[in-house]
């Protein structure tokens, strides 16, 4: 009797955790009120959207926190503002941005 584990490379376990997220995120509304039931979540998603270059996707995420008045969802669209990312570079909105975050709770 073969008692031995196989053993799945470690990239096909986490490509298979992600499409499972990915798929369950999508399935509990595409994000758009996740973030607003648990903000940690939305955060941790949009950061991950952001690290991926998928800039209007973490926007998406971050403008609707900024609507519930949360100032780290202000300040990452101020850096998004203030670097150009997925949209033109806009000093004067990055500041208004990063102005309302400091004013926030």
């Amino acid at each position: 009797m073969n008692t031995e584990i196989p053993m799945t490379h470690p990239r096909t376990l986490l490509g298979a955790a992600l499409a499972l997220l990915s798929s369950v995120g999508e399935a509990r509304d595409n994000g758009r009120g996740d973030g607003l039931r648990d903000p940690a979540a939305g955060h941790y998603r949009a950061h991950a959207e952001f690290k991926m270059g998928r800039y209007a996707q973490a926007r998406e995420v971050w403008e609707a926190l900024a609507r519930a008045g949360d100032g780290e969802a202000l300040f990452n669209l101020g850096t998004l503002a203030e670097q150009g990312l997925g949209e033109p570079r806009n000093p004067a909105k990055a500041e208004a941005l990063y102005s309302r975050a400091a004013r926030a709770r």
